[in-house]
């Protein structure tokens, strides 16, 4: 994570992967879990994109990827940190778990016995030598979590891959810009056409814009 995520970010996020069963699995329980991160307060959205980076990661490597392990969670703990050194190291091993848990819950959704086994217990392996106050417990309440089996193996059976989701959103949030500089991130979508005393417009009724020339309708 290389900045929190603002409204827009999350918007993003909530809006483009509503129907992916990983981000609805994170939101099943994602607002009680950054209520407990008192300091860092990771939101659900960001502990989706942290989680998918982490897949991706994973994907990308195929069995070499055990080796690695411990490496990828030193990656996710000193980004945490690089984002506020006042949190405590504390706060942050519990933000890594959880990442480190909703991958676990996804890869145990594998038909595969190298993911589904083996991959498993390494990650659950690197999280019990960081573990954080209360652990198991988050581990347990992140596990109740039902995920379809072989979610994981469609993802990785994808086409193209999309496990990138900080370049995505970073890319969407680019173009927003390029689009709207002065617009502080905000759009607003006109759903429906009002009519008043046969004038059209569009807008704020404070300040519209007329489509055509007033004229009376025939009734």
């Amino acid at each position: 994570m290389r900045q929190r995520f603002q409204s827009a970010e999350i918007e993003f996020v909530s809006e483009f992967y509503a129907d992916n069963e990983l981000y609805q699995a994170v939101c099943c329980i994602g607002e009680q879990l950054e209520a407990e991160l008192t300091e860092f307060g990771m939101c659900p959205e960001e502990c989706f994109a942290e989680t998918m980076e982490l897949l991706s990661a994973i994907g990308t490597k195929g069995r070499d990827v055990l080796s690695a392990l411990p490496n990828l969670w030193l990656g996710k703990y000193n980004g945490f940190r690089r984002l506020d050194r006042h949190v405590s190291p504390e706060e942050h091993r519990k933000a890594v778990g959880i990442v480190f848990g909703f991958a676990i819950l996804a890869i145990d959704s594998s038909c595969q016995p190298f993911y589904r086994h083996h991959l498993s217990a390494g990650l659950m392996a690197v999280v019990a030598d960081n573990k954080f106050e209360g652990w198991t417990d988050t581990l347990d309440s992140i596990f109740s979590v039902p995920l379809t089996d072989g979610w994981f193996d469609r993802l990785i059976g994808q086409q193209a891959w999309d496990g990138d989701v900080m370049s995505r959103m970073a890319q969407h949030v680019d173009n927003m810009h390029r689009m709207a500089p002065n617009a502080n991130l905000t759009l607003q979508i006109v759903k429906e056409q009002h009519n008043s005393g046969c004038n059209q417009f569009m807008g704020e009724v404070n300040e519209p814009k007329f489509l055509t020339q007033p004229q009376d309708e025939a009734i």
